[in-house]
């Protein structure tokens, strides 16, 4: 029973952390569904009660190591995490056609005559937040070690149900801290709702290509070069349970090149032809405002954060870049 209860514990805490503020999940009802439970109640793995990130738990005995963890916890400076409001937030509609005559924002480069321009770059990129702190700049203690080896463990034990949560959080636990590539054309056949934005978005540039080569007074194909600002996305449990819990809240820029063709006959459409790629960024950390009491045990995404700053862990980037895609339109 021993054996039994250790190995519950271990998947119930490495759960949390993939069920914490990076993917806005929890845990009780995530374990009663891959249980096969038919009615788990409540917000999706909803257990009991938040409890804020340093406060203790009300199962540790005054005095306890816990308590003396937490105390120091709730001493320490709070750190802003500054995460924009539209990776906490799902994402306004994306943007439709310019009006006609009108000014438009629009992120293509100078048309070039021709079928074909230079491919763009991706704009740089740094992380919307400044994450846990400083890497291995607090001394590791034996709770951190702990909580280290249970995350392990339990990250392992659910990579069948969630396999890019728990590459993401073993990846951080290895604490290499390089880069880790996603795999963009999976996530945008998971993801509907992220591949549709995406969609309309580059529709978006050819109507405004369109227009702007019609304004110029275009007499042949003409070619816009495109690189866009990073926009933010999140992807929400309804989306896809595993890719919520392994990125949540990502940013995304749209590079490629756009085509105008005037028409071939007399009062004929203009047309476009686009060619562009999705490139993904998002740095894998963890907040420090949330923590769940489990089984009297008190795991915070605090304490996964701490592991960055012992040096047991440390944060990484997430990138990718899709395969190009090819749209038309008049």
């Amino acid at each position: 029973m021993v054996v039994v209860a250790a190995v519950v514990i271990a998947v119930l805490i490495a759960a949390a952390p993939m069920l914490g503020s990076v993917t806005g999940g929890r845990i009780s009802a995530a374990v009663c569904e891959m249980a096969g439970g038919s009615d788990c109640g409540g917000e999706p793995g909803v257990v009991g009660d938040p409890v804020t990130a340093g406060e203790p738990s009300s199962s540790s005995p005054a005095g306890s190591v816990d308590e003396d963890y937490d105390r120091e916890d709730a001493g320490r400076d709070a750190r802003d995490s500054r995460r924009d409001d539209q990776r906490r937030e799902e994402p306004a509609p994306g943007p439709g056609p310019a009006d006609p005559g009108g000014d438009s924002p629009t992120e293509l480069g100078d048309p070039v005559p021709g079928e074909s321009a230079d491919w763009p770059e991706a704009p740089s990129w740094q992380p919307v937040d400044e994450g846990a702190g400083e890497y291995n700049s607090e001394d590791a203690r034996a709770r951190d070690h702990a909580v280290k080896f249970l995350a392990e463990g339990g990250a392992h034990a659910l990579s069948g149900t969630w396999p890019d949560a728990s590459r993401n959080l073993l990846h951080f636990l290895g604490n290499t801290g390089e880069p880790l590539d996603q795999d963009v054309d999976r996530i945008l056949g998971d993801v509907p709702r992220l591949a549709g934005e995406y969609e309309q978005r580059v529709d978006f540039y050819g109507q405004t290509a369109i227009e702007t080569a019609q304004h110029n007074g275009a007499d042949g194909p003409v070619t816009f070069p495109l690189s866009t600002s990073w926009t933010g996305f999140y992807i929400g449990d309804s989306d896809d349970p595993n890719w919520f819990r392994a990125m949540g809240g990502i940013e995304y820029a749209i590079v490629g090149q756009v085509t105008v063709y005037p028409p071939s006959t007399e009062g004929g459409d203009w047309t476009y032809q686009s060619e562009t790629s999705f490139v993904l960024r998002d740095e894998y950390n963890w907040d420090a405002d949330k923590s769940t009491n489990i089984l009297g045990l008190e795991v915070s995404d605090d304490e996964l954060a701490r592991l960055h700053r012992a040096g047991l862990a440390q944060e990484f980037t997430m990138t990718g870049e899709s395969m190009r895609m090819t749209r038309e339109g008049p």
